[in-house]
């Protein structure tokens, strides 16, 4: 192979490097942001005044799961239970959820994660 092909691929490894390593430093500032704003949720709350606390409610619209809280619906004895979760942190074994009543929008439990 030519050197200057070798090289342009060589570039373009380092660029999508570079890009790979400064998407995942930004989502992990989000996140670490995220963590640290949920603990200060309170039960009793509105959920808006919760993502007002957290953070994420400038992203609610518009933006993927990894810069806003996802809702999650289990069913656990026939009962539905409605959450928002958020990211882990990298090598974090769970992560924080704000759980909530659907019909009143009011915070019934919050795990901040480990």
């Amino acid at each position: 192979m030519k050197p200057i092909v070798k090289n342009i691929f060589a570039f373009l490894g380092v660029i999508f490097l570079t890009y790979g390593i400064y998407n995942f430093v930004q989502n992990e500032r989000i996140t670490e942001k995220y963590w640290e704003n949920i603990k200060k949720v309170k039960v009793g709350m509105t959920l808006i005044e919760a993502r007002k606390i957290v953070g994420d409610l400038e992203y609610q619209y518009w933006t993927q799961d990894n810069k806003s809280g996802e809702i999650i619906v289990q069913s656990i004895d026939g009962k539905p239970i409605y959450s928002l979760e958020y990211d882990m942190v990298f090598a974090g074994s769970d992560n924080p959820k704000i759980y909530f009543d659907p019909n009143t929008l009011i915070v019934t439990k919050v795990v901040t994660g480990e």
